[in-house]
């Protein structure tokens, strides 16, 4: 699936509430993000607005056509026909 970002935002690390702990890959719990994690609002090719925390690559701007790969959680990142 595709989309769009829209927006995003810096997203503290103590906003963060501990019973939603992100997931690795692997599925395991991160307990303390090592990397700055941003918010990103993406509307998806269907017109679904999704949002999105990750930690930001240099890569990831608002109008940037993204992958989204379903989770929990869910991620996105650039196509790779870029």
């Amino acid at each position: 699936m595709g989309g769009t970002i829209l927006a995003m935002r810096p997203v503290p690390i103590a906003a963060i509430q501990p019973v939603s702990l992100l997931l690795s890959s692997s599925g395991r719990a991160i307990s303390a993000p090592a990397h700055n994690l941003y918010e990103f609002i993406v509307r998806t090719a269907d017109g679904t607005t999704i949002a999105v925390i990750q930690p930001a690559t240099a890569d990831l701007r608002p109008g940037e056509q993204v992958r989204i790969a379903s989770g929990p959680p869910p991620r996105i990142d650039m196509p790779a026909t870029r």
